[in-house]
């Protein structure tokens, strides 16, 4: 006995171009009992189980199975011209195993050679179940039940128009046996519903014709919906992807997004599939395995295209970039800690080009492999290239041109190999300790300095004053032109170790000038007055500084009831008796006398001590504060 894994379709097509021309010729009507077999003859008008040369319609409220029925001839699958699912009417595909003339089949197949249309308000539902027909043996070690498939175009050949499948309705499908799945193979155009419910729908595009999407396509938590064949799928409608969607690698194919929306999980791109970015939103994922992809047009602020390096595979996962991509959203580059290839994003054969005004994330977690960046770059303004983790190395474009910020991550290393690089930007390398800080690699090409050697401090760190950081090295033969123009975040740019080669480029704190940070002493009062000591940090352009001097009136009513540093259970006046500004070079001290002005020498006249309270202030921060006491000075001893 002989154990088949697919149907195979028996019937023989009898329609060819001249009849594709003359259109359709008078439905073969559904006209049995709703939940009737397509297989039973009586339930058609006429009375005769469709074939090849027949267009099927199926209207009003009825619902029609398809699935294997024992007859004199066992009816595993049909092949028509064409089927009709009209509004309110449902045609199931229903998936089963069956046995017949010593076969044992495990799908039910139906083929509509011309075309399949579903009306709005019609329903076109594939079911594939775990379900042997009655009378059918089950052989040893075979599963029972089968896979629900739908052909249209079983033959392009034959020289009529592009058959398709096209949905203003509902189309389901459903898994009743994880064994199972179900396949939908031709040119689908679905401007209704398109619901993957449970189990894998397979959607293989057929005919020439890319399927496309503009109504609503849904793929259930826990389901998977595989789209395949080629030449791809356009979306322009509402895909929801609660469970997973993918692009698969049976032939290279393009996703073009021209419009409307992807939301849920990433949608997956595998080896050789392209991504088209017109319009829209979505994030998608390229798959690895050492295939070129490619990437063109505009990726959408707030989106993400990523391209993963995978476990499997012994080349480069790369991404080719045809014509000039401009990213406004994410693109990332991954290698994973199990990374078998490096992610590289290349000109590809059309010298591809990439603007960023958005992020260009490169992460490497791997311990051998590294991101590549091969391709002419221009970071714009607004863009960010964030480096967060291992190695990424430049080494294939002409010219990469920073307007906008270069981040690199403590331990990671942005490498230059080759080209031209040109910064007017900001070039930040993070620092985490005085040994963990990102560093950027000249060992090729040539970098053009300019812009700003701005540092990021991370982790809560604060480097001592004068403390320098080798952040950008330059190796033998290599070329460091320009210099910064700028320092950032309590930085300092010092270019004086850059040449001879091999030399470097480091990065001095000299304590951020934003910070105000100067260093006060005690509060001496002596004579009737005060005086501190306050001093800047060496290398430090420290803010202007303000000392005042209080005390606070304690009222009852109008009376004046005493004078304080604290407050009391009393209405309160706090009065200034002194006050002084300046501003401290860095690496100097100063020592700065308050005199008390009229009402703090009259007060201090009037009740010979004062307790007052002197507060120091930078950039209207308070840094300290101290109560302290003044006495009357006793008048000098006359001489005799």
């Amino acid at each position: 006995m002989r154990v088949k894994r697919f149907a195979v379709t028996f019937a023989v097509v009898l329609l060819g171009s001249a009849a594709y021309a003359a259109g359709a010729s008078a439905c073969t009507t559904y006209t049995g009992p709703s939940g009737g077999q397509w297989g039973q003859a009586s339930n058609w008008s006429p009375a005769a189980v469709p074939t090849a040369a027949d267009d099927v319609c199926i209207n009003g409220s009825k619902e029609v199975v398809f699935a294997p029925y024992v007859t004199t001839v066992q009816v595993y699958s049909d092949t028509v011209n064409s089927i009709t699912v009209g509004a309110q009417a449902t045609l199931e595909i229903e998936g089963e195993s069956s046995s017949y003339g010593g076969d044992y089949y495990q799908e039910s197949d139906l083929t509509a050679n011309n075309s399949v249309t579903v009306d709005s308000g019609g329903t076109l539902l594939l079911d594939s179940t775990g379900i042997n027909v009655a009378g059918g043996g089950v052989p040893a070690g075979a599963t029972s039940g089968g896979r629900a498939t739908l052909f249209v175009g079983a033959d392009p050949t034959s020289g009529g128009p592009t058959p398709t499948l096209t949905n203003s309705g509902t189309i389901e499908g459903e898994s009743g046996s994880a064994s199972f799945g179900e396949l939908i193979q031709g040119s689908i155009q679905n401007a209704g519903s398109l619901t993957d419910a449970s189990g894998t729908l397979t959607l293989q595009d057929a005919n020439g014709v890319a399927s496309s999407n503009s109504g609503a396509m849904t793929v259930a938590a826990g389901a998977a919906t595989m789209l395949t064949g080629a030449p791809g799928f356009t979306n322009s409608g509402q895909i929801t992807a609660t469970g997973s969607l993918t692009l698969t690698s049976l032939d290279p194919q393009t996703w073009t997004q021209s419009g409307g929306s992807v939301s849920g999980n990433t949608v997956s791109l595998y080896d050789g599939d392209a991504l088209a970015y017109s319009a829209g939103t979505g994030s998608f994922a390229f798959g690895s395995g050492g295939e070129e992809n490619s990437l063109s047009g505009t990726i959408p602020a707030g989106q993400t295209v990523t391209l993963d390096a995978g476990s499997t595979g012994n080349g480069n996962d790369g991404l080719a970039l045809d014509g000039t991509v401009t990213n406004n959203g994410t693109l990332a580059l991954d290698a994973g800690t199990s990374a078998a290839g490096n992610p590289e994003v290349d000109s590809g054969p059309s010298g591809g080009k990439l603007v960023n005004n958005g992020t260009l994330d490169l992460l490497d977690s791997s311990s051998t492999q590294s991101d590549l960046v091969r391709v002419d770059l221009t970071n714009d303004a607004a863009g960010l290239i964030d480096v967060q983790s291992g190695t990424t190395n430049y080494d294939g474009g002409t010219t990469l041109l920073n307007q906008g910020t270069l981040l690199i991550a403590p331990a990671a290393e942005f490498v230059q190999r080759a080209g031209a690089v040109t910064n007017s930007g900001t070039l930040s390398p993070q620092i985490a300790s005085r040994t963990d800080f990102g560093t950027y690699d000249l060992y090729g090409g040539t970098f053009n300095a300019g812009g700003a050697l701005s540092p990021v401090l991370v982790g809560g760190y604060v480097p001592r004053a004068g403390q320098e950081f080798d952040v950008l090295n330059i190796g033998n033969t290599d070329t460091f032109t320009g210099k910064f123009s700028a320092g950032g975040n309590g930085f300092t740019p010092d270019a004086t170790h850059a040449s001879p080669e091999p030399g470097h480029v480091g990065a001095v704190y000299l304590a951020s000038s934003a910070r105000g940070v100067v260093h006060a002493g005690k509060v001496i009062a002596k004579d009737g007055k005060l005086s501190l000591k306050i001093s800047c940090p060496a290398h430090d352009t420290c803010l202007g500084y303000t000392e005042t001097a209080t005390v606070t009136e304690h009222l009852r009513g109008k009376k004046v009831i005493g004078l304080a540093a604290a407050k009391r259970k009393t209405t309160i006046k706090v009065i200034t008796i002194a006050k002084a500004k300046g501003r401290v070079a860095g690496g100097k001290s100063v020592t700065v006398k308050l005199s008390l002005n009229k009402t703090g020498a009259a007060l201090l006249k009037r009740y010979k001590k004062l307790r007052a309270e002197v507060t120091l202030t930078v950039a209207g921060k308070t840094l300290a504060k101290s109560i302290v006491t003044l006495v009357e000075p006793k008048p000098a001893r006359k001489k005799k």
